[in-house]
C-alpha cells in the first residue's frame, strides 16, 4: 500500500513539474523582429498554364502575409501557384518588435504559337444574290474546318459547318469530315458583293491563312 502511494506521488510530482515547465515556456516571448528562414519557389521558371510550389519557413512572427492573393499564412507552409505572367511574391512577417520582408520571383514564359495550317482557295463563280463559293485547291494535312473563322470585310461569318449554310451571314463546307481536303467546297452566304475581301483566319495561331478578293 505504501509503495503504491509512493509511486502515485512520484507520478503526480512529475506531472506538476511538466506543467510548470510548459507554463514557463508559454510566457517566453520572441526577442527581436521575425526571422524568415526560407522563402522559395520551385521551379522558378514555368510556361503559361503550369504550376509551381511556393514554400516558406518563418520564426518568431505573430502575423504572416503573402501578397498576390495568398493572404494570411502559418509559420511554415506551402502553396501551389499558377500565375499567368512573371510575378514577384512578397512575404511580410510581423510581431510586436517589428517586421521582416522577403521576396521571390517566378518567371512565366509565353508558349510559342503553333504553326498555322496552309490553305488555298479558288472562287468558282461570280458572286450572285449574296452567295459565293470556293473550291479547296490545296490544304495541309492538319487543316480542319472547325479551327477556322471566315471573315469578309471585317464581318465575322463564323466557323464553317457541314453543308450549305441556311442562315444569313454564315458559312458551310462540303467535306465529309472535319479535315479539309482538296476539291471540297466552302460556301458563304450574306451581304456579299464583288470587291470584298475574304479572310480565312486561324485563331489558334493568330494567323490569316488565306485571303481572296471576291469578284
Amino acid at each position: 500500500m505504501v509503495e503504491r502511494m509512493k509511486k502515485e506521488i512520484i507520478v503526480l510530482t512529475s506531472i506538476l513539474s511538466l506543467a510548470v515547465i510548459l507554463s514557463g515556456c508559454a510566457d517566453i516571448s520572441y526577442e527581436g523582429t521575425p526571422s524568415i528562414t526560407s522563402f522559395i519557389v520551385n521551379p522558378s521558371i514555368i510556361n503559361q498554364g503550369e504550376t509551381a510550389n511556393l514554400s516558406w519557413i518563418v520564426v518568431g512572427a505573430t502575423s504572416i502575409n503573402i501578397d498576390n492573393g495568398i493572404g494570411s499564412v502559418s509559420l511554415i507552409g506551402n502553396r501551389i501557384i499558377q500565375p499567368n505572367e512573371t510575378t514577384t511574391y512578397t512575404l511580410t512577417a510581423s510581431n510586436s518588435n517589428g517586421s521582416a520582408n522577403a521576396t521571390v520571383q517566378i518567371i512565366v514564359q509565353s508558349l510559342p504559337l503553333p504553326t498555322p495550317p496552309s490553305l488555298t482557295l479558288v472562287q468558282n463563280a461570280a458572286t450572285q444574290n449574296g452567295w459565293v463559293n470556293f473550291t479547296v485547291d490545296s490544304a495541309s494535312v492538319d487543316a480542319k474546318w472547325d479551327e477556322l473563322q471566315i471573315i469578309i470585310d471585317d464581318v465575322d461569318f463564323g466557323t464553317p459547318t457541314p453543308g450549305v449554310p441556311l442562315v444569313y451571314n454564315s458559312c458551310g463546307h462540303g467535306g465529309t469530315d472535319n479535315y479539309i481536303t482538296p476539291n471540297e467546297r466552302l460556301y458563304v452566304r450574306g451581304n456579299i458583293e464583288p470587291g470584298m475581301e475574304l479572310v480565312v483566319y486561324h485563331p489558334t495561331s493568330n494567323s490569316r491563312i488565306a485571303t481572296k478578293t471576291i469578284y
